[in-house]
């Protein structure tokens, strides 16, 4: 019977945090909260991305590089925090010259642009696999946490969501291809997570979680974390301009399940709403409001009638 990875997390390691009180947050979040001084908190996250998994093996080794990274510092920005440092452990079948100076330089256009510094890391040979842990900081007591979310609140997503996911689906079947743009192959490629709006977020966002499973998984996520549930309106979703070629189901299908967005999902007090709204007109960049948190459980996706509609989707699974 296959497990799920929260399924394999959950049986073999969340067990296994100490009584360290220093872990304010342990496994189960998009990063680990460590208390280490009067001032901060650490954050610290890790993943890896593999060959034909994560990325196709021809891809530009500068994009593999700079996708690396942004997926970490997402996990960050979803907490409310900077990115600060990154180790780097890289398996590689040969060590090409040509092709290691492409990844260096695409590493580095990313760290530079959003100041983090690379300070250690491991190199092997074998299957092409990036794995990168992100260190950062947060200034005490304002990490944003997935199980915080309050019954009442709003469900925000920040800009759109859809275009990575399909410039993916498009590279297993060819019919969509028309529709992609480069904007799509763009983000599916370079990510850019959403670290701005993340600080904000942490003034008065309850729970947040980035988006890079699909939104029927990761905000399946933050609703077990918080033990509730929701009620998103389908025609209220983002969907990013390409997707509006498609048809209803293509649409939602990709676009809440295909993943690679890295855009933030986060709740919020419909009192804090108009506060929100005015810190956030200095970003430029748009948030919308997609439902609300319930205090039962699961997701109920509603037509634009607010009728029901029954949904079988997963995000992306990584076993």
């Amino acid at each position: 019977m296959s497990s799920s990875e929260f399924d394999l997390i959950d049986r073999y390691f969340s067990g296994l945090n100490s009584s360290d009180k220093t872990v304010i947050c342990g496994i189960g979040d998009d990063a680990a909260v460590l208390d280490i001084s009067a001032e901060h908190f650490l954050l610290t996250s890790v993943d890896t991305l593999i060959s034909d998994v994560h990325f196709m093996a021809d891809t530009d080794p500068a994009d593999i590089a700079y996708k690396s990274l942004a997926v970490n510092i997402s996990d960050i920005a979803a907490m409310g925090g900077t990115a600060r440092w990154a180790t780097l452990a890289l398996t590689m079948p040969e060590a090409g010259h040509d092709w290691l100076q492409a990844f260096a330089k695409g590493f580095s256009e990313i760290a530079e642009r959003y100041k983090v510094s690379l300070v250690g890391g491991d190199t092997t040979q074998g299957p092409l696999a990036v794995t990168i842990q992100i260190m950062g900081t947060v200034s005490r007591g304002q990490s944003i946490r997935r199980n915080k979310a309050q019954a009442g609140d709003l469900i925000y997503v920040s800009g759109s969501l859809g275009s990575a996911g399909l410039a993916y689906q498009a590279t297993l079947d060819k019919s969509l291809r028309q529709y992609v743009s480069e904007s799509c192959t763009q983000r599916l490629h370079r990510p850019e997570p959403r670290v701005e709006l993340g600080k904000q977020l942490n003034h008065f966002a309850h729970a947040a979680i980035d988006i890079s499973d699909g939104l029927v998984s990761d905000l399946g996520h933050l609703l077990k974390a918080s033990e509730l549930g929701a009620e998103v309106e389908l025609d209220k979703i983002p969907f990013c301009p390409e997707l509006m070629e498609l048809d209803k189901q293509q649409r939602w299908s990709i676009a809440l399940a295909a993943g690679d967005d890295y855009e933030l999902c986060f709740t919020l007090t419909q009192a804090s709403e108009a506060e929100m709204q005015r810190q956030l007109e200095e970003l430029d960049y748009p948030v919308t409001c997609i439902g609300k948190i319930t205090d039962s459980s699961g997701i109920v996706w509603l037509d634009e009638k607010g009728e029901k509609v029954e949904l079988q989707l997963e995000g992306y699974q990584h076993f």
